[in-house]
């Protein structure tokens, strides 16, 4: 599985992509993910498992969980789309 990370990220959101990668590592899904550069805006962060299924729901879950936090925590979201919010996380999924 593949994670686009992009590499400008605020503290807060550096928090939480390091908490979805903790949790895929503590949860048993892989041992180590990888980094590697795409280009200068965005890192691939990526891993193999045999759990692809439940690996793409937690990170879907997670992800909606830190939408949600920004969506609450920056105001200024709010008269904005969600997907707006999602793109701000800076995190794109890819089996």
């Amino acid at each position: 599985m593949r994670l686009r990370v992009r590499k400008e990220l605020e503290k807060a959101q550096e928090r939480k992509i390091i908490s979805l990668k903790g949790s895929l590592i503590s949860g048993g899904y892989t041992d180590i993910i990888h980094i590697d550069d795409e280009d200068e805006q965005y890192h691939i962060n990526f891993f193999s498992t045999e759990r692809k299924a439940e690996a793409l729901m937690l990170i879907r879950i997670l992800s909606k969980k830190m939408l949600l936090q920004l969506l609450l925590n920056y105001n200024s979201l709010k008269r904005r789309q969600p997907q707006a919010a999602f793109f701000r996380m800076g995190i794109n999924v890819y089996n």
